[in-house]
């Protein structure tokens, strides 16, 4: 359920089918790393252990942790960009929280831990009640706008719906460094992305700011497109149209 939350969001990092176990080169060195997580936790005593590097659109990674923390560490910033607490999963019972509370909550933690929350435009475009099998949760996401248009910066906080603890934790804050003028009309893209299904219809089109890389940024009209031939299995995805050429650069298929 936890990756479905995270696929909505396509631009989080651990939606992309692009990421990969390697070592790759940064400003930041993994004892900096770990300093940077002992600051994130507030805890310099944490007893932290460094894992695998990764790279993925959204940057390239350390990731440190214990036996029941994982976080990951912007091998360029230095900044934990995400964090997920094992231990507060699995933590079940009949007592729910409001969803105010656990917004309440999880936005109190989203300001004390992303860097610029108060700079960005950031919309709460996302608050949904979650049935894990191990736990019940609310995870709330943030997406940042520049021109009424979706930014690569965002936040997610999962919180507990039993105990009001954090589950999981992402925030990423990245600059708008492309034209934000599409040369493509939204319905030039949605003809583009229908063309790689059967028997298509279009729910929704949407203009934003991706990551292809760390490096690559695009202005592209992503277009959600569901596929009729089946009505008892979710098929079709989400296209990811350039919208100054035309070209497609990314499918993300539901199945």
């Amino acid at each position: 359920m936890r990756t479905i939350v995270l696929l909505i969001a396509l631009s989080i990092m651990l939606a992309s089918t692009a990421g990969s176990a390697m070592n790759v080169v940064g400003t930041v060195s993994p004892d900096s790393a770990k300093e940077s997580v002992k600051q994130f936790m507030n805890d310099s005593k944490i007893n932290l252990n460094l894992g695998d590097e990764i790279s993925l659109p959204t940057g390239n990674f350390y990731i440190v942790g214990t036996d029941s923390k994982e976080f990951w560490v912007n091998k360029d910033t230095g900044i934990v960009e995400r964090a997920t607490f094992y231990s507060e999963m699995s933590k079940m019972s009949d007592t729910i929280i409001s969803k105010e509370k656990c917004q309440e909550i999880a936005l109190s933690y989203a300001i004390q831990h992303y860097i610029d929350f108060e700079t960005r435009n950031l919309q709460l475009n996302y608050q949904e009640f979650h049935d894990t099998g191990i736990d019940y949760e609310y995870t709330f996401i943030w997406h940042g706008y520049q021109q009424d248009i979706e930014t690569p910066s965002f936040i997610l906080v999962t919180v507990n719906a039993n105990t009001g603890n954090i589950i999981e934790y992402v925030g990423l804050s990245r600059e708008v460094n492309v034209d934000l003028k599409s040369t493509i009309s939204s319905h030039e893209a949605m003809k583009i992305a229908s063309d790689y299904f059967d028997n298509p219809y279009t729910e929704s089109v949407e203009l934003k700011v991706v990551n292809i890389n760390p490096k690559e940024q695009h202005l592209v009209w992503a277009v959600n497109i569901h596929d009729t031939q089946s009505e008892d299995m979710l098929q079709g995805g989400i296209v990811e149209i350039d919208a100054e050429n035309g070209k497609i650069l990314r499918v993300f298929k539901w199945l």
